[in-house]
């Protein structure tokens, strides 16, 4: 589940500051872009990737920000072989831990800067009613102001 905030974010995002202020952890991954579909290498294995939609919940965070509650997921399937023809994205994923709720920027490396194209909130529960509302609109307010700070 992620969770989104319905207002555009800066994308000129300054991640050395970020890093500094909150324990980061960083991932990379390749997708693969085909006619077959979406592929991740993952741990030396390719996995072909199958959307799960789901209906996406607003909930109003306060006055000025709303949440927008996104359940959809990705089903994972091994597969032994990519098509050829395949399009290859480096993803670049930065992970600010906070109190009751992760922020996750993903960014994508163009020459030698890294772009952000998505910014979300991963919550610690494991749905809805397990969401702690106070402490996760407290800590999306604390990073919401942290990117208007750089």
């Amino acid at each position: 589940m992620k969770l989104y905030i319905d207002k555009g974010l800066n994308r000129k995002i300054n991640i050395d500051y970020l890093e500094k202020k909150y324990k980061t952890s960083r991932e990379v991954s390749n997708e693969f872009y085909s006619n077959e579909g979406v592929f991740l290498h993952e741990n030396n294995q390719f996995y072909k990737l199958t959307p799960v939609d789901k209906t996406i919940e607003k909930i109003e965070m306060d006055p000025e920000i709303n949440i927008l509650v996104d359940p959809s997921y990705y089903v994972k399937k091994e597969v032994d072989r990519l098509s050829f023809d395949h399009v290859n994205i480096q993803i670049y994923k930065y992970i600010f831990h906070l109190n009751s709720i992760n922020a996750v920027i993903e960014c994508k490396k163009t020459h030698d800067t890294y772009r952000p194209y998505d910014v979300y909130f991963i919550p610690r529960g494991k749905s809805n009613s397990d969401l702690p509302m106070k402490a996760v609109c407290k800590d999306i307010h604390e990073f919401i102001s942290s990117l208007s700070n750089i």
